[in-house]
Order: structure tokens, then C-alpha cells, then sequence
């Protein structure tokens, strides 16, 4: 039997590393975002991520379509331009502040 890691094994094994590391760094902001004592909306979306950056505003309509509400709206407060379609519902649910937490970035609104 050959000692090395199959292609299978490997894309695994990267595949874990960056789930563990995202849900590390989810955890920690969702932590900061609770001391601030502001109300908190916690998304499991990666905000920062490039491919997120370009292809949810395409798919937002989409998704919208398809998604449970309760799935669409945490992903929507991450999609660019949440703020001119839901304008004030978010502050309106949420308070005058509010602070959205992702595995990428706490962003107070």
C-alpha cells in the first residue's frame, strides 16, 4: 500500500481545517459582538469571502424565492445592499444599533 495521501484524503482534510478555522473565528467574533451589549443577528454567511462578494447579489432574487425565510434572512443582512432593500425593517426589529456577527467580521450598524 502506497504511504501518501490520496487526492480524496487530502481535499478532506483542507476541507476540515477551514470548517474548524471558520467556526473558531465564528465563535470569537460572535463572543465580541455580545459584549458590546448591543442586539446581536448572528449569520453563518462568509461575508469577505470574494466569491460571496460577487455571486450573492446575483442570486439574492433567487434565493429569496427558494430559502425558508428563516434561512433567507440570515443570509441576507450579508448580501451588498441589504440596506436599501430592507431599509429601516432591520432597525426596526433590532434597535437603533445592532451588531451583525459572521465567521469573517463584526460589523455594528
Amino acid at each position: 500500500m502506497d504511504p501518501s495521501l490520496s487526492f480524496a484524503s487530502i481535499t478532506l482534510i483542507l476541507l476540515s481545517v477551514f470548517i474548524i478555522n471558520k467556526t473558531i473565528s465564528f465563535t470569537k467574533n460572535y463572543v465580541a459582538a455580545v459584549r458590546t451589549g448591543y442586539p446581536v443577528f448572528a449569520t453563518p454567511a462568509p461575508s469577505k469571502n470574494i466569491a460571496w462578494l460577487i455571486l450573492a447579489p446575483i442570486f439574492q432574487p433567487h434565493l429569496k424565492k427558494w430559502l425558508p425565510k428563516c434561512i433567507y434572512e440570515r443570509l441576507d443582512i450579508v448580501i451588498n445592499g441589504w440596506e436599501f432593500r430592507l431599509k429601516d425593517e432591520m432597525h426596526t426589529r433590532l434597535g437603533k444599533v445592532f451588531v451583525v456577527a459572521t465567521p469573517d467580521e463584526v460589523v455594528i450598524w
